[in-house]
């Protein structure tokens, strides 16, 4: 791809300079350099979908999200300019028929899904959707199996992609009937982390949306919309907790160091650590999230993972059950990729 992308080549050598030196001056010439020679190679090559482009902006993508910089906007110019959002049976090659095509078009829309980010500048396009529409006209039907990028079965990430735009009650009855899918023992528990962090999530957005149509009614904890859930939020957020714990000791054991399958434990830890009153009034629950974000750290110096101890602090503070990330990534003027 370096060959045909001159992009994707300069790309990967600003990446390369941010993880040997971060935030230095000669790094960030390299990265200034790297989205220059991307907008000017996608200009170049406007109308005409090269893969090789396509590869250089997820690596831009990427290394924006290391810095917790904004980077939707990226997906958004290429998703408008390849018509990823509504007309993906154009593509040439044919997505069905080209692995680079169709992977790179696969990483996207996982960037793309709503619940990939944290304080998204620009919004979801639905590529994930259109995509899996676009696979029922294939021979085989749509793709089953375990997607790379985000180690979840692709059954379970067509429940995520619909979370903005489904009721409540049908998007949990969904989730808790997705049958999973076989799988080492780790990936099973992280899917089931994920089930149960989705559940927590909906709720939030629904509460959000519920604020934001009546703003000046001040936030209040109702104790009888929380009874006509079920599980009761307390409930789902005990078995998350327990399914972190669970993952989070089992990477420990010698034979599964190799394993990368604690990476997707962004999305439940952040999801579980806006949780403040249930943590307070379960501090061992606490405890366990605390040495989750520990040891993140410890291997992880990267902006974005500073970025998110920051937020989870301030809601840590607020102290209250209605705390916006959203708005507290948007406010600080970054993106924060949890996938």
């Amino acid at each position: 791809m370096a060959e045909k992308s001159q992009a994707f080549f300069v790309v990967c050598t600003a990446i390369q300079a941010y993880m040997d030196d971060g935030f230095s001056v000669l790094a960030m010439e390299h990265v200034d350099h790297a989205l220059q020679t991307f907008r000017a190679e996608l200009e170049g090559r406007h109308g005409s979908l090269d893969v090789s482009t396509m590869s250089a902006g997820i690596l831009v993508c990427t290394l924006c999200l290391l810095q917790a910089r904004p980077f939707t906007m990226y997906l958004q110019l290429m998703a408008d300019l390849y018509h990823l959002d509504t007309k993906l049976d154009v593509l040439v090659p044919s997505a069905d028929h080209d692995f680079p095509t169709r992977h790179s078009i696969e990483v996207l829309s996982i960037m793309d899904l709503p619940t990939s980010v944290i304080g998204r500048i620009s919004p979801s396009m639905g590529v994930w959707r259109n995509l899996r529409k676009h696979q029922d006209k294939w021979e085989g039907g749509r793709l089953g199996g375990v997607e790379v990028v985000s180690g979840l079965p692709r059954s379970f990430l067509d429940i995520l992609a619909d979370i903005e735009d489904s009721e409540r009650q049908d998007l949990e009855a969904r989730l808790w009937a997705w049958p999973g899918e076989i799988g080492m023992h780790a990936q099973c528990i992280l899917w089931d982390c994920w089930r149960y962090s989705a559940v927590l999530d909906v709720r939030r957005r629904t509460k959000r949306v519920a604020a934001d149509a009546a703003p000046k009614v001040p936030p209040t904890h109702d104790k009888s919309t929380d009874s006509a859930l079920s599980p009761s939020t307390e409930v789902v957020m005990c078995r998350l907790v327990a399914s972190i714990y669970s993952l989070f000791r089992a990477v420990e054991i010698p034979a599964n160091h190799h394993l990368l399958v604690h990476n997707g434990l962004i999305y439940p830890l952040v999801t579980a650590s806006v949780e403040v009153p249930l943590l307070a009034a379960h501090p061992e629950w606490k405890e366990v999230l605390d040495d989750v974000r520990a040891s993140f750290n410890k291997k992880d110096s990267f902006h974005v993972q500073k970025m998110i101890d920051e937020i989870l602090e301030a809601a840590w503070k607020e102290g209250s059950d209605s705390f916006d990330i959203e708005t507290a990534a948007q406010t600080r003027g970054v993106e924060i990729a949890v996938f």
